[in-house]
């Protein structure tokens, strides 16, 4: 974005400025953008709020478009290519700043070096117990939205996070992960076949697991709270609780008990994005009104309807855990698992 004369740097401070405002809006713009439509019809909109000649500025080199009648800012094709190059730019400057400033303990920890977490120890035979579970989405209180699940022990949580993308209408297009205390460790779960190592940010002293090697019952009743995130970017946050535990359980597949409360789309940018997708909606006199509406839609957004979801969770889960198996499988990782000894498979 900064522009040379004759091989030189802007002449003067004031111009070095005034081009660093420049590209800091373009990358504030490009973060706090949703993006709508697919395709050729995909674009990224962002409300006005940022410098005035910043903007007129970008939007004379056609990186931006400008609509008076609602302040509304778009990227370019062009313009989301650069906003994203400075936003990176910008992200790895804050990031050599932090790291000359954190402490040493909070830095990332490699999959090499942190400890192991065994399950087999804890594990039963023939394990006939099911967990009622109670998955709370914090939506930064906007309203309640929660989903009660019954789920078998023999379920992997693998398998429980393959129920919650279901029952919240994720389309599980994101990275994801488990967090608790099992056993008096410090837990964190995911699928490291998708996660580049130096890209896992773990604090030091958790132990690390791959989410289909641990199943519910290596870990719960003795653990009765769990933590799932999912997207990092929206930031989605579930609270998991442990209601009961239920012994000789006659339970082959998880199921849907119990729900309250609307779910976000995807992508929709975290629970802020969800409650400004709402305002939008809500306004007929909008004139975003009906492209938010349809891109809802195309999100999957919908009322939450217990019996519809019931049934979803029920038709779906076996197909979903087998593609699943098969992704692992392509990426070189063995599908004979402990999770893969479900009664019900």
């Amino acid at each position: 974005m900064a522009q040379r004369r004759n091989g030189e740097f802007p002449a003067t401070p004031e111009e070095a400025r005034a081009q660093l405002v420049q590209m800091l809006t373009l990358a504030l713009i490009r973060l706090t953008s949703r993006r709508e439509g697919k395709g050729k019809t995909e674009r990224w909109h962002s409300q006005r709020g940022y410098d005035p000649s910043a903007l007129d500025s970008l939007s004379k080199m056609g990186l931006i478009e400008l609509t008076g009648k609602n302040d509304s800012i778009t990227l370019t094709e062009r313009g989301l290519v650069v906003a994203e190059g400075a936003a990176l730019i910008i992200a790895e400057a804050f990031d050599h700043m932090y790291e000359d400033t954190r402490p040493r303990a909070a830095s990332p920890a490699s999959l090499d070096d942190a400890p192991l977490f065994d399950p087999l120890p804890y594990r039963t035979e023939d394990d006939r117990r099911a967990f009622l579970l109670r998955i709370e989405l914090d939506l930064d209180g906007l309203f309640p939205c929660w989903r009660e699940v019954l789920v078998p022990a023999t379920c992997s949580f693998l398998d429980l996070h393959l129920v919650i993308q279901r029952i919240f209408n994720w389309y599980d297009a994101h990275l994801f992960n488990f967090e608790m205390v099992a056993h008096s460790t410090h837990l964190h779960m995911e699928e490291h076949a998708f996660q580049a190592p130096e890209d896992v940010f773990i604090p030091r002293g958790y132990a690390l697991a791959e989410a289909r090697e641990v199943l519910l019952g290596d870990v719960f009743p003795r653990s009765r709270t769990a933590r799932y995130s999912y997207d990092y970017g929206d930031g989605w946050e579930h609270k998991i609780k442990l209601v009961k535990t239920m012994r000789n359980a006659d339970v082959t597949a998880p199921q849907l008990m119990d729900g309250e409360g609307d779910a976000p789309p995807e992508d929709v940018g975290g629970p802020d994005g969800f409650e400004h997708f709402l305002v939008t909606i809500s306004d007929p006199f909008n004139e975003e009104c009906l492209d938010a509406l349809k891109w809802g839609e195309a999100q999957g957004y919908a009322p939450f309807d217990l019996a519809k979801k019931q049934q979803e969770l029920a038709d779906s889960f076996e197909d979903d855990r087998r593609e699943w198996l098969e992704m692992l499988a392509q990426a070189g990782v063995a599908a004979s698992q402990p999770g893969g000894s479900l009664r019900f498979v």
